[in-house]
C-alpha cells in the first residue's frame, strides 16, 4: 500500500495580510490532493482550521526576535526535519532553511531589496535594514531548493540575474477571480462616480513606511481633491512611528479618515467608489486583485508590480507615485482624456495557480 506523502508548510513568521492569504490559499489547494499528510509550522494559533490529515506545530517566539527566527530556520529545524522525514518541505516566507527533506521549495515575496530609500523610511529602521540585508538572506541555501517560487515575472528576472541563476524559478500567482467587464460597463461605472458630490476612496493597507500613505495627505492639500474625495485608510494611527506620523500629518484634513484594521473588508470594497494604493514596494499587492473582483475603479502606481497585477483590467488608472500633481490630475479627471488603462499583458503560459502547482510537485 502506497504511503501518504508528508508535506511540511513552514509559515512561522506569517500572521496577517497578504502572506496569511497566501497561506490559506496553500491550505485550500492542498485539500484537493490525495494521500498526503500536512504539517504546518506556525507562529500563531487559530489562524488555520485543521482537518484530519493536517497537524500544526507552534513557534510563538519566532515573531519576538529575528535572531530567534534564524535559530529556528538554520538550527532547530534541522533536527526537527530528521524526525519528520518530509517528502516536501515548503518555506512560505523567503528563507531557505537548513533542513533534511526529499525536496525543498521556498516562496520569496519580501520586496525590501527593491526599496528606493526616502527619509521617511527611517521611521521604520527594520525596513531600511532589510533593504540592505535581504539580498544576502535570500542567497543562503538557495541552491538546495528544487524550485524557487515568486509572484511576478519582473521578480523572476531579478532572481535569475542577481540571486540564483542555476535554480528553477516558478511564477505562482495568488488565486484570482476576475470577471470580464464590457466597454459599456466601464463607461457606466465611471459616469456614475462622476455624478457624485462625494467620492468614497478606500485604501486597504498596513502601517508600513513603504506604503507611501503620506501621498494621500499631499494630494488632499489640493482644494478640488479635498472637496470631492473622502479617503478611508485602514490604519489607526497608533501602531508604530510611521502611523503616528501619518495621524499627525493628516490631523487637519477632514477628508482623510483613519479607520483602523477592518475584519470585514469586503463590505468596504462593496461601498467604495474607488480603491487606491500608493505603495512603492510590493511583490503583488493583494488589495488590487480583491478590488478587481468587485469591479472597482483602481488607481495604482505606475510600477512593475501593479502593471503585472492589473493586466488587461479596463478600470485601472496609473500615476507616478513620486509626483503628487500627477495623481491629482488623474484622479480629478477620473477617466477623461483617455486615461483608461492601456497595458495589454497576457498571462504567461508557464504561470501556475496553486492547484496546478501542488498537483505537479506531489506527482
Amino acid at each position: 500500500m502506497e504511503k501518504n506523502k508528508i508535506i511540511v508548510i513552514s509559515a512561522i513568521n506569517i500572521t496577517s495580510g497578504g502572506p496569511l492569504t497566501v497561506l490559506k490559499q496553500t491550505q485550500n489547494s492542498l485539500r484537493n490532493q490525495k494521500k498526503i499528510k500536512i504539517i504546518y509550522l506556525l507562529g500563531t494559533k487559530n489562524i488555520l482550521s485543521l482537518k484530519k490529515n493536517e497537524k500544526a506545530l507552534y513557534f510563538p517566539l519566532a515573531k519576538k526576535s529575528w535572531l530567534i527566527r534564524l535559530f529556528y530556520e538554520y538550527v532547530y529545524f534541522k533536527n526537527l526535519s530528521k524526525k519528520i522525514k518530509a517528502d516536501i518541505w515548503f518555506s512560505l516566507h523567503d528563507i531557505s532553511p537548513n533542513v533534511v527533506a526529499k525536496k525543498k521549495y521556498v516562496y520569496c515575496h519580501n520586496p525590501s531589496i527593491f526599496l528606493k530609500l526616502k527619509l521617511i523610511h527611517f521611521l521604520d529602521f527594520k525596513l531600511v535594514l532589510f533593504k540592505f540585508f535581504y539580498k544576502y538572506l535570500y542567497k543562503i541555501n538557495i541552491d538546495t531548493n528544487e524550485t524557487i517560487v515568486v509572484q511576478q515575472h519582473w521578480i523572476k528576472s531579478f532572481f535569475r540575474n542577481e540571486i540564483c541563476p542555476s535554480v528553477n524559478i516558478q511564477v505562482l500567482r495568488p488565486d484570482e477571480s476576475r470577471e470580464i467587464i464590457t466597454e459599456l460597463e466601464v463607461k457606466q461605472i465611471l459616469s456614475n462616480i462622476r455624478k457624485k458630490s462625494k467620492i468614497f476612496v478606500l485604501y486597504p493597507t498596513m502601517p508600513r513606511a513603504f506604503k507611501n500613505i503620506e501621498l494621500m495627505v499631499d494630494i488632499s492639500k489640493d482644494k478640488l481633491v479635498r472637496s470631492k474625495f473622502n479617503f478611508h485608510i485602514t490604519i489607526k494611527g497608533n501602531e508604530n512611528l510611521y502611523s503616528k506620523y501619518i495621524k499627525f500629518y493628516s490631523s487637519k484634513l477632514k477628508n482623510i479618515k483613519l479607520i483602523g484594521y477592518q475584519s470585514n473588508i469586503r463590505s468596504l470594497y462593496k461601498k467604495a467608489d474607488i480603491v487606491i494604493t500608493t505603495s512603492t514596494l510590493e511583490t503583488w499587492c493583494l488589495p488590487l486583485s480583491e478590488a478587481t473582483f468587485y469591479k472597482k475603479v483602481i488607481f495604482a502606481p505606475n510600477l512593475p508590480y501593479a502593471i503585472e497585477n492589473l493586466r488587461n483590467y479596463p478600470l485601472a488608472f496609473f500615476y507616478d507615485p513620486y509626483k503628487p500633481d500627477d495623481l491629482i490630475k488623474k484622479i480629478t479627471s477620473l477617466g477623461e482624456n483617455n486615461l483608461v488603462y492601456k497595458y495589454n499583458l497576457k498571462k504567461n503560459k508557464s504561470d501556475l495557480d496553486w492547484m496546478e502547482f501542488w498537483s505537479k510537485i506531489i506527482k
